[in-house]
């Protein structure tokens, strides 16, 4: 999983075991505002094991 910050919002990658990307979410949106609201995400949606920020 990367993420980089966007102007006022995170946009966030998700890649598989093997590096290919499987989901991708826009900055845009207000629900990715702050880095804790990245985490949250992630939490609510199975967790992560590793979050290297871009």
């Amino acid at each position: 999983m990367y993420a980089k910050k966007n102007a006022n919002y995170y946009d966030v990658a998700i890649t598989n075991s093997t590096g290919e990307v499987v989901t991708t979410i826009a900055g845009n949106t207000k629900s990715l505002k702050t880095w804790s609201d990245v985490t949250k995400m992630l939490n609510n949606n199975g967790g992560y094991y590793s979050l290297p920020q871009d």
